[in-house]
């Protein structure tokens, strides 16, 4: 998702360009050509974060205690959404979105329906265009959870849940 990976592999290889944009909204342009001893190999894109991106900020009353308490209520609420998708045996489904007090909750089951035990390494979250215009750049942007607890591992013919927050977006 967040690696681009590039090779003129022949000598043959005719030059053209190359356009980056990043989550950020930065764009990079690079003349690609063949060469059989490249000086560079890796080129990060990397944007040091600021202090205040490292966590969204919360409403002046909230705590971690407010935040607690408001996670396990909306995952004890009935799950009254079944948008999920499907690959090989294991189930991800959105059950709930909730809204309290200007946070929107995402309530997520994973159903894993193999017999073998499925570690999560990493969750993450991004608003993508839905309708994109050919030959046109897909516009990604990556949201910050102000809360977030997950389940390391869905054991074989098991559903697990868990909930993040988000500042609201639409």
């Amino acid at each position: 998702g967040n690696i681009l990976q590039l090779k003129a592999s022949v000598p043959q290889f005719k030059q053209t360009n190359v356009t980056v944009i990043t989550s950020d909204g930065k764009f990079y342009s690079f003349i690609v050509d063949y060469d059989p001893d490249p000086k560079v190999l890796n080129l990060s894109f990397v944007r040091a974060a600021k202090e205040s991106e490292v966590a969204p900020a919360l409403p002046d009353d909230y705590n971690e205690a407010t935040l607690d308490s408001d996670a396990a209520n909306a995952l004890r609420a009935r799950a009254f959404l079944h948008k999920g998708v499907t690959n090989e045996q294991v189930r991800l489904q959105l059950a709930g979105i909730y809204l309290k007090d200007g946070i929107m909750w995402f309530k997520l089951r994973l159903s894993n329906h193999s017999k073998v035990d499925y570690a999560i390494d990493q969750t993450g979250f991004s608003i993508i265009d839905k309708k994109q215009v050919k030959r046109t750049a897909r516009q990604e942007i990556a949201l910050m959870p102000v809360y977030a607890r997950s389940v390391d591992r869905i054991s074989g013919n098991h559903t697990g849940q868990w909930i993040q927050a988000f500042q609201p977006v639409t």
